[in-house]
């Protein structure tokens, strides 16, 4: 085996390394034997110009920022991943500091967004911070003792400094936020509870749907003779669902389609039964356990503003509190009677949830108040798609129905709506048979 090669002199700069797995010796028969030697024993020329190849690839050092001159030092005191992100929300408010503290101190809204608000919110200064700039601008900071200059102070820390003497500023802030969101809350509770009154009054009021009911009812005691499911006076809404399961002899006609056919007979608009109800939908899909918690935040938030009112008055030789103190006082004035009528009209919406679940013989649970609307929101789903089916099919029919002369279709009074079923003999215990499909 050749002997390793000498070790080269560690090179005089910084290289770039070429990581791999070592060979510490050559076995005979090898490639990497082969290159070590020249046939006369000699070592061979390289084949590489080291003196390129360590221009090219040296680790060129970055010159450290400690070299700069200390007056040109910046005065940190934030983390610097915090002062990224305070910054970042700092430069989309795209105001001067100075602007920022004078409308925090007069608690002027209208210079600041709901957004700007929310940045606000989101850069509040620490107490360590607010003591190192204290500290810094009094001359007094152990790293900095005797500098003040507040030029030097990095853009999050002017900030801070800009704004420290705001009172309570994180209250503030947060009670500034909360008089500008708090109609728009108000108005999303609010428009809850009025899809709920207005299901409410549409499940009690519907005919087609009470009709439907009431057909549904005796069809199946009809079809339930000599059980004990007979004799019913009325049955649990989740009946509904399985009306459409339920095929008769000719293995397409649903018992749900022949409800609605009997029931079109009668009166056409059965299928405008969906549109008779518009807020089943809307109203299926409220949870009032969302709707509470924004109550709760709207109730903890007027709490938060009385609460700082109070303080500011105690408070009223500051500066920028009186002007707090009107503003905020103005906002009490409407939004607490709001609030009050907005939480007497939750009671009112529980109140008619279980008064309309007990309405239809359901069990009201006070986890899942909107269950049996869920139900026919459910129900009605299906009946859209068996009605508008139906109605296609009773357009090809009529036009087929000419066209076959002596059937007992074409055998029938012409009328603006023929009806698409035909039964097997008079006898209505004999199998439903519908010349119709979806």
């Amino acid at each position: 085996m050749a002997a390793p090669p000498p070790p080269a002199p560690a090179p005089s700069i910084k290289l770039k390394q070429l990581h791999w797995d070592k060979l510490k010796e050559a076995d005979e028969n090898t490639v990497w034997r082969r290159p070590s030697e020249t046939s006369e024993g000699d070592q061979h020329d390289p084949l590489i110009d080291f003196d390129e190849l360590e221009n090219l690839f040296q680790i060129l050092e970055v010159k450290s920022s400690a070299t700069r001159a200390k007056k040109n030092e910046e005065v940190l005191f934030v983390d610097q991943k915090r002062a990224y992100t305070i910054s970042i929300e700092l430069s989309g408010i795209r105001k001067a500091f100075g602007d920022i503290k004078e409308a925090l101190m007069n608690a002027d809204d209208s210079s600041l967004t709901v957004d700007n608000l929310h940045a606000l919110c989101r850069a509040l200064p620490e107490r360590n911070e607010l003591r190192d700039i204290d500290d810094y601008l009094g001359g007094r900071h152990i790293k900095y003792r005797g500098m003040s200059d507040p030029r030097k102070l990095g853009i999050v820390e002017r900030y801070f400094a800009e704004i420290r003497d705001v009172p309570r500023l994180e209250e503030r802030i947060k009670c500034m936020l909360f008089a500008r969101t708090a109609e728009s809350s108000l108005d999303k509770v609010e428009e809850q509870q009025n899809i709920v009154h207005e299901v409410c009054h549409e499940m009690k009021t519907c005919e087609p749907f009470l009709k439907l009911l009431q057909a549904v009812l005796e069809l199946g005691n009809h079809l339930n003779r000599g059980s004990h499911r007979a004799g019913a006076v009325g049955f649990k809404l989740d009946a509904l669902l399985k009306l459409a399961d339920i095929k008769a002899v000719d293995k397409k006609t649903s018992l749900l389609q022949f409800v609605i056919d009997q029931l079109r007979k009668q009166d056409p608009s059965i299928d405008s039964l969906v549109d008779a109800m518009p807020h089943v939908k809307a109203a299926s899909t409220i949870q009032l356990s969302a709707v509470e918690a924004m109550i709760a935040e709207l109730r903890a938030g007027l709490k938060l503003v009385r609460d700082q009112v109070a303080v500011a008055k105690e408070h009223a030789e500051e500066n920028g509190s009186e002007r707090f103190v009107e503003s905020m006082e103005e906002f009490l004035a409407t939004a607490s009677a709001s609030f009050a009528a907005l939480e007497q009209g939750q009671r009112d919406v529980v109140a008619e949830l279980e008064d309309v679940t007990r309405y239809y013989g359901e069990t009201f649970v006070r986890a899942d108040p909107v269950k049996t609307i869920r139900t026919i929101q459910e129900f009605l789903t299906i009946f859209r798609k068996i009605s508008l089916a139906n109605m296609i099919a009773n357009g090809k029919g009529s036009k087929n129905s000419g066209s076959r002369p002596g059937s007992r279709a074409s055998s029938r009074p012409s009328s603006a709506r023929p009806s698409p079923v035909k039964t097997k003999g008079s006898d209505s215990t004999n199998a439903i048979s519908v010349d119709v499909s979806i």
